[in-house]
């Protein structure tokens, strides 16, 4: 997995939804740290996270995913 360019479509989220990387994490339920991991890319969230993701704000994991 591409950890950069999935960092890429989660900030990408995060802007379109108009979010703070805080309002973010606290939406679904995870520390901030773990957010700002994801967008650099030093680390990826589970796939029950991904799930999560998806239904906290009706995107697709393959959309997430893409490019990845």
């Amino acid at each position: 997995m591409d950890r950069q360019r999935f960092g890429k479509n989660i900030q990408d989220l995060i802007c379109s939804l108009d979010l703070s990387v805080d309002a973010f994490t606290l939406r679904i339920g995870v520390d901030r740290r773990s957010g700002y991991r994801w967008i650099h890319g030093s680390q990826t969230p589970s796939l029950k996270m991904l799930v999560r993701i998806r239904d906290e704000f009706g995107v697709s994991i393959d959309k997430l995913l893409e490019g990845v």
